[in-house]
């Protein structure tokens, strides 16, 4: 807002125009005849599309696709994409209660979610206030359950989550550990949908997001302390024999989906006895399975039982999670 004294001096002769310059110049005898001004484009390839009118906010609109959006998120998520942009917001906001309604919802709400251990193998249920708007799947188990009931768990329970990989999947560029697994891709890989979809490191030591359940917590903790038992027989009575002898210990944390993974054939031997006769007929079946990469093993660690896995913990070297089944990068990695 202009003021009074702030007016310059040019605003004071604005009254009087015809003294004044015209600002545009005629560039065509006024007497003359008129310029035909152009035509409109006679077809809708020159119309400027908008550019949050596509086929996604399209599919927003329709409400029967808006539910099952809603049904695999939380209210925070649903915020977050009605915040996107105005059209998103216009197709969401006729249907914002009816969504709200549909968002995930945690599995302990109305049951509580279970705190101590009892005597008869159940747990202890204490009744907590459920939320809504942080709301996620369990990284190990899968069960759907809310901020409230994430379990805190122990500096030891997270030490014991990794797993070492092979010298290829510690080797090759960290992109390909956060692509997709389905082959081939279902995009392009400098697509926008795969900048969108791609899996993250893992998270877990800083937000680890996983259920204090009975099932969870006891497969949890018998696969970690079975991986680092191996480890410590390894490295004290281990000296001369190879990693390869000692089962799936000895394979890359990522088993089946290992970067350097090989199709083997195995010889099954079974002995079925026939009905009637006693008598037992020996059979022989083959099936193909996929095998990991052996995992590196170092002189340092079997001389000392108890400097196993000590580079994966340090962050020293690229390692596994076998919680999220997501890549934990080095500190000296970037992405």
């Amino acid at each position: 807002m202009i003021s009074e004294v702030d007016r310059p001096a040019m605003f004071d002769d604005l009254g009087n125009m015809s003294n004044t310059e015209k600002p545009f110049r005629l560039t065509v005898d006024p007497i003359s005849e008129p310029v035909e001004l152009p035509s409109p484009p006679l077809s809708k390839e020159f119309e400027v599309m908008h550019p949050n009118r596509n086929g996604f906010s399209g599919a927003l609109s329709c409400y029967p696709i808006a539910k099952e959006i809603a049904r695999a998120i939380d209210l925070t998520t649903l915020h977050a994409l009605s915040g996107t942009c105005r059209q998103f917001h216009a197709n969401l906001a006729p249907y914002r209660y009816q969504l709200a309604r549909e968002t995930l919802r945690c599995e302990n709400e109305g049951v509580g979610a279970p705190t101590e251990p009892l005597d008869d193998g159940d747990y202890r249920r204490e009744v907590r206030k459920c939320v809504r708007d942080v709301v996620g799947e369990c990284c190990f188990c899968a069960k759907v359950i809310c901020k409230n009931c994430v379990e805190d768990p122990a500096i030891y329970d997270l030490l014991q989550r990794i797993r070492r990989l092979c010298q290829h999947c510690v080797t090759v560029p960290l992109s390909l550990h956060l692509a997709q697994l389905s082959e081939p891709a279902p995009w392009d890989e400098e697509s926008v949908a795969a900048i969108a979809f791609a899996r993250t490191p893992c998270n877990c030591e800083d937000a680890p997001w996983v259920c204090g359940s009975q099932p969870c917590n006891e497969i949890r903790q018998h696969h970690g302390i079975k991986y680092r038992r191996a480890w410590a027989w390894h490295a004290k009575h281990g000296e001369h024999n190879d990693l390869s002898e000692y089962g799936w210990f000895g394979k890359c944390g990522r088993d089946e989906n290992c970067l350097a993974a090989q199709e083997i054939e195995i010889e099954d031997d079974s002995e079925i006895e026939e009905e009637f006769v006693g008598d037992s007929v020996k059979q022989k079946s083959k099936r193909r399975l996929i095998v990991a990469a052996d995992v590196v093993d170092y002189d340092d660690e079997k001389k000392n039982r108890y400097t196993y896995l000590d580079r994966e913990r340090e962050g020293l070297q690229r390692a596994w999670c076998a919680w999220c089944s997501k890549v934990i990068p080095g500190k000296s990695e970037t992405f």
